[in-house]
């Protein structure tokens, strides 16, 4: 299996079975395209296409968790290695627009640091155009989600939590329709809405979210 392929396998896993986990995402010089495809008929083609699509979106070449007792003097090192370029962290969290259930019919992604959404993991804007990393009031969605009937210039109402226990905690302006490498794959089907950092900073108490070491 391919190691980038596998990397992203263990991150599914790791989001199904802790929701809160912390994610890292780390671009190196020279390492190619993070993006892995079946070899097939048009192989060629197709991988001329997944690096177009990886250079143009800042695609990672790996991504890793964070352990609960992860050495803060060890990861403080990550970002000055050899060959890395960058480095952003984020972070899932269930979270979906009104009426739709959080962690059932959609999730969200949100940005644990300025980096993350600017310098590593820039989505292709579709359609309207990225969020202002600054701004806590708009998001951007995926493909699953717009096909729900969210739409660009639409103020939702953000639920956060699961089940019953989800409730509304911020409203926020969709401003485009993104398609980046966790909308592809084994994520491709699912429903997603992208927070940015500003997000974060506002409403960070009222989301369970795993320090960052």
């Amino acid at each position: 299996m391919d190691n980038v392929k596998a990397v992203w396998l263990v991150a599914r896993s790791e989001l199904r079975r802790r929701w809160r986990a912390v994610l890292v995402l780390i671009v190196v010089a020279g390492a190619g395209s993070a993006f892995a495809i079946t070899a097939g008929v048009g192989a060629r083609r197709a991988w001329t296409a997944w690096d177009r699509l990886g250079a143009a979106t800042l695609a990672p070449n790996g991504v890793y968790t964070v352990p609960p007792d992860a050495d803060p003097a060890k990861l403080a090192r990550i970002p000055h290695m050899p060959g890395v370029v960058a480095v952003g962290n984020f972070s899932y969290v269930p979270i979906a627009p009104a009426p739709l259930v959080p962690g059932e019919d959609a999730g969200g992604f949100v940005a644990l640091d300025p980096q993350y959404g600017q310098t590593i993991y820039r989505s292709l804007v579709l359609d309207g155009r990225h969020a202002d990393p600054r701004r806590a009031d708009e998001v951007t969605i995926n493909e699953p989600l717009a096909d729900k009937g969210m739409r660009v210039g639409q103020r939702v109402r953000l639920r956060y939590g699961f089940g019953p226990e989800a409730k509304v905690i911020a409203s926020a302006t969709v401003v485009g329709i993104e398609r980046g490498e966790l909308d592809l794959g084994f994520n491709s089907g699912n429903a997603a809405v992208n927070l940015t950092y500003g997000f974060l900073q506002k409403y960070r108490d009222q989301l369970e979210i795993d320090p960052i070491l």
